[in-house]
């Protein structure tokens, strides 16, 4: 059975009306964009294009305890598109210049990746890369980058991933001919997902594995189209993204021998989370597995779980659990097109049938 959210969407003191729902601007500024939601520490750390969280200066990354928001010092000075957290420190990549900048400080040189110690920021080289970083990944010993640099350290030539083992930059197996938008960990190896066509001489289409020597193709013929997220639940990759399978579009899932679809959908994902028996996901859709969903679904054991009825003008471009809820990121309106926050609590449980600032 879908349980669809039809009505009030409650949130803290200013409200807006949209058709029917009730909405109020969110935690995060007024025509602010969210871009990435990661979890760490109990705490959701949130990425993309705006200015204050709750009237806080943030600049561009922010911290929501499920209490109320903070920053990483002063942020970044341009956009964050991704965020990793390893050994207690917060890794920031995007399209920026400086960390810690205000007006009260010039900040430090942090050229589209930055450190962040919990005291204060630090850069990883000078300039790390020349061009866009979209995308962080782990081992859990080295930070792995993807985007659309084509060089490293001012100097070495690669396209689309690189390396840092803690004290520089590395090219890993070469260049992609066009940009890496995804890195994921799955089964001790590294996955990356984008718009590329070749890698080298040889052709790769959209999805590719590293096995710490060289990359190949995951599946023959890869992926058709786009792939703009990877997320892996131990046992299955799965992608979220522009591509086809057999006709429709939807989430991707990778079983190791063949692609095929874990969800069906009318139109483009963009984002999706996995753990266990669970896929969250976001996008520019209308309807999953054949019933009526806006943007944002649930399932669980490949059912939906939670379905969301249309919020006018609005876009979900990321969601993660958080406790007993689901926080969603994107940008938001209501039917005036004025500008409401860029994020949202949607309630969980047996009765999902409010999504609630993340304000204090």
């Amino acid at each position: 059975m879908v349980t669809a959210i039809s009505s009030a969407i409650s949130f803290g003191s200013a409200m807006l009306s949209m058709g029917g729902l009730t909405v109020a601007t969110g935690g995060i500024d007024k025509a602010g964009e969210v871009t990435v939601m990661r979890v760490f520490n109990n705490k959701v750390y949130v990425g993309g294009r705006f200015e204050r969280a709750n009237r806080k200066l943030v600049n561009n990354v922010a911290v929501w305890d499920g209490t109320a928001w903070s920053g990483l010092g002063k942020g970044v000075d341009g956009k964050v598109y991704d965020i990793l957290e390893l050994n207690g420190k917060v890794f920031v990549a995007g399209d920026f210049s400086y960390a810690g900048k205000s007006s009260e400080s010039e900040g430090i040189d942090a050229v589209r990746i930055a450190k962040w110690d919990g005291t204060a920021w630090s850069a990883m080289g000078k300039p790390a890369v020349d061009r866009e970083i979209y995308a962080l990944a782990t081992d859990g010993k080295s930070i792995y980058i993807g985007g659309n640099f084509t060089k490293i350290n001012n100097a070495t030539e690669t396209r689309g991933v690189a390396k840092w083992g803690g004290t520089k930059w590395e090219a890993i197996g070469g260049k992609f001919d066009r940009a890496v938008m995804t890195l994921c960990w799955h089964k001790g190896q590294l996955y990356a997902g984008g718009i590329f066509k070749e890698f080298g001489d040889d052709a790769i289409s959209k999805v590719a594995v590293y096995d710490g020597k060289t990359w190949s193709e995951v599946g023959n013929g890869g992926l058709s189209d786009r792939v703009a997220w990877l997320a892996s639940d131990g046992t299955n990759l799965f992608a979220a993204g522009q591509f086809s399978i057999d006709g429709s579009q939807g989430i991707g899932k990778w079983d190791g021998s063949k692609w095929s679809l874990a969800a069906k959908t009318d139109n483009e994902t963009y984002f999706v989370h996995a753990d266990k028996n669970r896929l969250a996901f976001a996008g520019e859709f209308n309807s999953v597995n054949g019933k009526a969903s806006h943007n944002a679904a649930v399932l669980e054991d490949g059912k939906i779980k939670f379905s969301l009825n249309e919020l006018l003008y609005s876009h979900h471009r990321t969601i993660v659990p958080f406790g007993d809820s689901y926080m969603l990121g994107g940008n938001y309106a209501d039917v005036r097109r004025e500008d409401i926050g860029a994020t949202l609590k949607w309630t969980g449980g047996s009765d999902p049938s409010k999504l609630v600032d993340m304000a204090p």
